[in-house]
C-alpha cells in the first residue's frame, strides 16, 4: 500500500498553459477549445500524467463490467418453479437478449408467497411506467424476470456498443483523474472548465455547480462566465473576418426565437423571475468547392430579383404538383421498406410467423434521394439578441442587430442576396415589414436583397402537425377510427392531440402509430 502511494503521489498532471499543459485561462481559452482534438489533447494529458491511477480505475471498471455482464446477480434473476429458468446472458452469442417487456407465461394457483408479495409491493409503478403507459397487473415472477432482464440488456448494450465502452473505459477514468488532479492544484482545470462550459449550457443552475465544484467536476461559475465571455468576443472577430472575404454568395443566416425563463429562487426587491423573449442565430458558409462551381454573375441581386420578376407572370399547372412516374416507384420502394422493417422487428409477436433467422433477406432502408456529399458545416452562432421576432417592428430590429454583429453596414450588405431560414411567423413578418415599406426609398429600405425561406426543421414540424391534426378525429365519438384511438392505444392521450409547439412529441407519437399501423397491415 504505501509503495501504491508513494507511486501515485509522485505523478501528476503536466502544469503548464494548454495545450502544453493542463491550465486554461478564462481570458485566453481558445476558440477549439470544444474541438475533437483539444478533447483527445486533454484526455492524454491525464493519462499520461496519472498513468498509474489510471490504469486502476480502467481495471476496475472493466472487471466490475465483466463479471456482471457474464454472470448476472442471481437474487435478482430468481424464479418461481412453474416459470421456465432464462439462461444467463453470454457476452459471445450472437443472440441478443430479449426485450424488456412483461409477459404472462403462467400464474401460481397457490397465490404469492410473503416474499414475492413484499417484493411486488413497490413495483407496480415502475412497471407501469416500462411498459409504454400500459397497465398490466404483474405476478411477482414477472416483476423479477423484469428485473434481470433490465440487468442483461444493460450489461449487453455495455460489451457490444462501442460508444457506452468508450464512455465507461475512457471517460470516467479520466473524469475521476481530472477530478483529484483539480483538488491538489486547482490549475489543472482543463477538464472541470470544460464540464462548466457544458453544463452551463445545459442549464445547470449555480447552486448545482458549486456543489459539482466541491468534488471537482466543475469550476466556478464567474471563470464559466469569464470563459464565455472570451469565446463570444473571439467568435464575433472570426464572424467578422468571414465577412471581409469576398465571396460571391454571403452566408445563409438561420433565425429563430426564444423564451428564457430566469429564474431566481431567492426573490427580492431589485431580483426576480423573468421571462425574456429574444432571437438566436448563426450564420452557414457555404463550401468553397460549391461557390467556384457556380458564375457570380448567376448569383448576383440582379439575378434573383429578375428571376422573381419572370415567375411572378409564369401560370401555376395543377400537374406540376402531381408525382410522375419515378416519384410513384420511388414512393412504393419506401412502403416496402417500412413493411420489412417492421415485419423485422415485430416479427416474434406476429401469429404464425417463422422465426427471425428463417427470415428472407429484405430491404429494410429506402433508396435514396439525390444523396450529396458529407462535409462538417462551417457554422458561426450569433450573440443572443434581445429582440424578439414576434412583429414586423421586431424583425427589423433584429436585421439591424444582426448587421451589428457581422460589422457591414446595410448599405454594403444590400449589395448582395440574403438568404434567411426561419420559420412561418418569421417570414410573414418578413413579408409584413415589406409591405409597409412600400413603395420603398430604396432598394435598402425596401428589403428587396432579402430572402425568407423555410427552414427544414419547421417544414417538417408543419406538415407533421396538419397529418397528425387532419387524422385525429373525434375522440367523443366512440365509433369514429381515427388516429385518436391507436394513440390511446398505445399509451398517449385521447382527449386532444399534442400540442402544436411540441415538436418531438408530434414526431414521436407519429412514428408509433405509423409503425402499429404498418404492423396491423402485416398481421
Amino acid at each position: 500500500m504505501s509503495e501504491a502511494s508513494t507511486i501515485v503521489n509522485a505523478q501528476d498532471v503536466v502544469r503548464g498553459a494548454f495545450p502544453k499543459g493542463a491550465y486554461v485561462s478564462s481570458n485566453q481559452i481558445p476558440s477549439n477549445f470544444f474541438s475533437e482534438s483539444s478533447e483527445a489533447r486533454r484526455t492524454e494529458q491525464i493519462k499520461q500524467g496519472m498513468p498509474f491511477l489510471h490504469s486502476l480505475i480502467s481495471q476496475k471498471i472493466s472487471s466490475a463490467l465483466n463479471i456482471k455482464g457474464s454472470k448476472p446477480d442471481s437474487s435478482v434473476g430468481k424464479k418461481n418453479d412453474n416459470t421456465p429458468r432464462r439462461n444467463s446472458l453470454n457476452p459471445k452469442s450472437p443472440k441478443t437478449p430479449n426485450s424488456a417487456v412483461t409477459t404472462r407465461e403462467s400464474s401460481n394457483p397457490n397465490g404469492p408467497n410473503t416474499s414475492d408479495a413484499a417484493l411486488n409491493a413497490g413495483d407496480d409503478e415502475e412497471v407501469l411506467s416500462l411498459a409504454n403507459l400500459v397497465y398490466v397487473k404483474a405476478s411477482p415472477s414477472e416483476v423479477a424476470e423484469h428485473k434481470a432482464e433490465v440487468v442483461s440488456v444493460i450489461c449487453y448494450i455495455c460489451l457490444i456498443d462501442e460508444s457506452l465502452t468508450n464512455r465507461f473505459f475512457i471517460k470516467v477514468p479520466v473524469a475521476i483523474c481530472a477530478m483529484i488532479a483539480y483538488q491538489c492544484n486547482r490549475r489543472c482545470n482543463a477538464v472541470p472548465l470544460q464540464n462548466g462550459l457544458m453544463v452551463l449550457a445545459g442549464g445547470v443552475s449555480c447552486r448545482v455547480n458549486e456543489y459539482l465544484q466541491c468534488f471537482g467536476l466543475t469550476t466556478s461559475r464567474d471563470t464559466v462566465l469569464d470563459a464565455m465571455e472570451h469565446l463570444r468576443i473571439s467568435q464575433e472577430e472570426q464572424l467578422m473576418q468571414v465577412f471581409k472575404v469576398n465571396l460571391k454568395l454571403l452566408p445563409l443566416l438561420c433565425f429563430d426565437n426564444v423564451d428564457i425563463h430566469l429564474r431566481i429562487h431567492n426573490s427580492r426587491i431589485d431580483m426576480s423571475s423573468r421571462l425574456f423573449h429574444g432571437t438566436w442565430g448563426f450564420y452557414i458558409v457555404f463550401r468553397a468547392a460549391l461557390l467556384a462551381s457556380c458564375d457570380a454573375d448567376a448569383v448576383s441581386l440582379a439575378a434573383f430579383v429578375e428571376a422573381m420578376k419572370n415567375s411572378d407572370q409564369k401560370p401555376v399547372l395543377i400537374e406540376a404538383f402531381a408525382p410522375r412516374a419515378a416519384e410513384s416507384v420511388h414512393f412504393k420502394a419506401v412502403i416496402k421498406s417500412q413493411l420489412a422493417l417492421a415485419l423485422v422487428e415485430h416479427v416474434k409477436h406476429l401469429p404464425n410467423a417463422p422465426p427471425a433467422q428463417d427470415l428472407p433477406q429484405l430491404t429494410v432502408s429506402p433508396p435514396k434521394i439525390d444523396p450529396i456529399e458529407f462535409h462538417t458545416p462551417n457554422i458561426h452562432f450569433l450573440r443572443m439578441m434581445d429582440a424578439a421576432d414576434s412583429s414586423a417592428n421586431g424583425v427589423s430590429q433584429v436585421l439591424d442587430q444582426v448587421m451589428t454583429q457581422i460589422g457591414m453596414a446595410k448599405e454594403e450588405y444590400a449589395e448582395s442576396l440574403l438568404v434567411a431560414g426561419g420559420d412561418v411567423g418569421s417570414n410573414q413578418l418578413v413579408e409584413s415589414l415589406r409591405g409597409k415599406l412600400h413603395p420603398p426609398i430604396d432598394s435598402i429600405e425596401g428589403l428587396s436583397w432579402v430572402l425568407s425561406v423555410f427552414g427544414p426543421a419547421h417544414t417538417t414540424w408543419n406538415f407533421a402537425k396538419a397529418i397528425w391534426t387532419l387524422h385525429w378525429g373525434n375522440s367523443n365519438d366512440g365509433a369514429d377510427r381515427g388516429a385518436w384511438r391507436s394513440s390511446f392505444e398505445l399509451g398517449g392521450d385521447y382527449n386532444k392531440p399534442v400540442a402544436q409547439q411540441d415538436f418531438n412529441s408530434i414526431m414521436r407519437s407519429i412514428q408509433l402509430v405509423h409503425k402499429a399501423n404498418l404492423v396491423f397491415v402485416i398481421r
